[in-house]
């Protein structure tokens, strides 16, 4: 498993995010925060909502879940309980980093491990 500083670890929350914020992350300075924690997640996405006639479905939103996912894993392996996070993305998504983003901050914000 890649850890918290692997920018592989990062990659598909960061193609969520950017698919997410196309026009802000666009302008000059653009960037996206948020932060992910072991039972929670603050993160600039828009609310999702199922066509009518149909309650929202698991699928609808497995990306982000998944992307989340990836991101937690790192965070157990490495101890921690909770992470925030900024990053900048070019409006093209080439930065660096193969996915089209970089981590800009990370920053710990429980060290304590779990029990």
């Amino acid at each position: 498993m890649p850890s918290l500083q692997d920018f592989e670890t990062w990659e598909p929350l960061l193609r969520v995010l950017r698919a997410s914020n196309a026009e802000s992350l666009a302008a000059p300075g653009g960037h996206v925060a948020g932060r992910i924690g072991y039972l929670s997640a603050s993160l600039p996405l828009p609310p999702r909502f199922p066509p009518p006639g149909r309650a929202l479905q698991v699928e609808d939103v497995q990306d982000e879940h998944d992307a989340v996912e990836r991101v937690r894993n790192a965070l157990t392996d490495a101890g921690l309980d909770d992470i925030s996070f900024a990053a900048e993305m070019g409006p093209t998504g080439r930065s660096s980093g193969a996915g089209g983003g970089r981590l800009t901050r990370l920053d710990r914000l429980r060290r304590q491990r779990r029990r």
